[in-house]
């Protein structure tokens, strides 16, 4: 249910499956459920967070990981991101230092995998998704490769989505967060940027259309390295978004402290997409 008005709305889960699998463990070992046991489990989760980026980063001090783990662990921890965060750090450990042991392995790699979940989660997975293969296909030219990830990941989301009702999870995720007049109706509405925008010259019943479309020239139209683009079209998303998202701000602050790690760092420029 969502609050509204000041009255209590209910209607159908309008998150994927993988963003509730931490906070429905929590329940079932405590058999309670209220605000500060989610608050625990994202500080838990988060403990695993601070551990990828201590892996990712390790040409970093603890002294100088010390302020990143507190915003890492504090910042947001009232927001059910759990899962999201967790897979978002693992795809950046290897975007970074995950590049050998991607070498060692078949092309496949693990990236599949943690794409075909995250993608599950809370919706911020997509820009990274799509950066990544639009990268990967178009300026790497990777196109067997490209191919094969995106049947591994449509293989486990759809084995994943299954038991749920394939079109409901669809209907109540995608379709409903790009209407507004239904997202007003069933949960809270407080207009981002473009949508509000929409809202103003009376144009919102084309919002899901213009802000999809958007979201995919924003994707073709940003170059660069794959970091640089990866964070152009996460801001992109935020922006495109039919409610502000401060929730994911935290993910993105991660996101954007690794890619400039790598970049002063490591120096690489994902030579486990290469040939080699």
């Amino acid at each position: 249910f969502h609050e509204v008005g000041g009255e209590v709305v209910f209607g159908n889960f309008n998150n994927l499956p993988l963003t509730i699998p931490f906070y429905w463990i929590t329940h079932f070992l405590t058999a309670h459920w209220a605000i500060e046991y989610l608050i625990l489990t994202n500080l838990l989760v988060r403990l695993l967070v601070c551990f990828v980026f201590m892996k990712t980063t390790p040409k970093l001090s603890q002294i100088q990981r010390l302020p990143f783990y507190l915003v890492f662990l504090f910042w947001g921890g009232e927001y059910p991101i759990t899962t999201t965060f967790l897979i978002v750090a693992l795809l950046m450990y290897f975007f970074t230092r995950g590049i050998s042991s991607l070498r060692r392995i078949s092309t496949i790699g693990f990236l599949p995998l943690l794409f075909g979940l995250g993608l599950l989660t809370k919706f911020f997975v997509i820009p990274i998704f799509f950066a990544f293969y639009y990268y990967l296909f178009f300026h790497l030219g990777k196109k067997r490769e490209t191919g094969i990830h995106l049947l591994l990941i449509g293989s486990i989301a759809l084995l994943m989505l299954v038991p749920f009702g394939l079109g409901n999870v669809i209907d109540s995720t995608i379709l409903f967060n790009l209407n507004l007049g239904q997202r007003a109706v069933y949960a809270t509405f407080y207009p981002n940027v473009f949508s509000g925008l929409l809202k103003w010259i009376g144009l919102e019943s084309v919002y899901g259309v213009l802000a999809a479309g958007g979201f995919l020239f924003s994707v073709g139209f940003f170059d660069g390295d794959y970091f640089k683009k990866m964070i152009y079209v996460c801001f992109s998303f935020m922006i495109l978004m039919p409610t502000p998202e401060p929730q994911f701000l935290p993910i993105l602050f991660y996101i954007v402290v690794v890619s400039k790690y790598s970049e002063s760092y490591e120096r690489v420029t994902h030579p486990f997409l290469s040939d080699r």
